[in-house]
């Protein structure tokens, strides 16, 4: 399927429809209510005015466009989570901003009313970090969620028990997700990236070269791989990476048929996962996979493949 992308509050170039917005912009871009100066994603990008009916308008308008085009299957709506904070910084909790909120709700739901039937319309919303209940409403009028940063804790001083209590959090919102009967995208790279564990479930890998990256990709596969195993079920999708860069030149990265464990059956789930505090465990017909959120501890074991090959 190709969708759309299509943020929900930033405006990213280059958009032909950017003219439109950039014309409005005294109007359309969020300002700061004390020195009227404009809000920006990284002091780069634009915030839009959520609060502004006409931006909504043009919104919605842009995204039912592309969906006129055949080779479009649906919109993918961007930094869902960001929609209650008045600005972005990682790892800083921000003021909430409630009529920016409110405006994407409106402005979300009319797409979702406006747009034909058979697309489909997919966000970035589930997200342990800064929400409620993992942000688990908008699948009100989503057709499912992309979950980036899943082992992401919100707040300072964090713990190794923060972030097993947000990986824990993940595996239950998509278990649910997929229970209403929702599409779930997990995306991770390798958790072991980073030696002080900073950013779990990132996409910074450290390598210098191609060659020590996929090595290090290799190695790192277990864990974020067991925790998608513990939910997987017709229509979640799993993708392992180093980064998101659409350069042609660095296309290897989106490819994950270098991954030989990502081929082998699974067969039929023998029932959801189990909890015991911070251990999951999970039977399949070819295969059982255990995860430890708190210890990062994993361990898959396919039952048909000799033990050296078994992970």
């Amino acid at each position: 399927k190709t969708l759309f992308y299509w943020n929900a509050c930033i405006r990213f170039d280059p958009y032909e429809a950017n003219d439109e917005f950039n014309a409005n912009e005294v109007d359309w871009a969020m300002h700061r209510k004390d020195t009227g100066e404009v809000v920006k994603f990284r002091d780069r990008l634009r915030y839009y005015n959520l609060a502004v009916p006409a931006m909504r308008e043009w919104w919605v308008k842009t995204a039912l466009g592309m969906l006129d085009q055949q080779a479009i299957d649906g919109v993918f709506i961007d930094a869902i989570m960001q929609i209650n904070l008045a600005g972005y910084t990682i790892g800083k909790q921000v003021a909430r901003a409630p009529e920016k909120e409110k405006g994407y709700w409106l402005m979300a739901e009319d797409l979702r009313r406006r747009m034909p039937k058979d697309k489909l319309l997919i966000g970035n919303a589930l997200r342990i970090a800064f929400t409620e209940n993992g942000n688990i409403k908008h699948l009100d009028y989503l057709d499912g969620s992309y979950l980036e940063n899943w082992s992401f804790h919100a707040g300072r001083n964090k713990t190794a028990e923060d972030h097993a209590r947000a990986i824990a959090g993940s595996i239950e919102v998509m278990q649910k997700a997929l229970k209403m009967g929702r599409i779930i995208m997990l995306t991770s790279g390798p958790m072991g990236a980073l030696e002080d564990g900073k950013f779990l479930g990132g996409q910074k890998v450290g390598h210098k070269d191609q060659a020590s990256k996929l090595a290090a990709m290799h190695k790192d596969i277990t864990f974020p791989l067991a925790v998608f195993l513990t939910i997987v079920e017709p229509y979640a999708y799993f993708s392992y990476h180093s980064g998101v860069d659409a350069n042609p030149a660095k296309k290897e990265i989106w490819d994950n048929n270098v991954f030989d464990v990502l081929k082998r059956p699974l067969g039929k789930p023998l029932g959801p996962f189990k909890r015991d505090g911070y251990v999951f465990t999970r039977k399949f017909t070819k295969l059982e996979v255990m995860v430890n959120v708190m210890t990062k501890e994993a361990k898959i074991t396919w039952y048909d493949f000799p033990k050296e090959k078994r992970r």
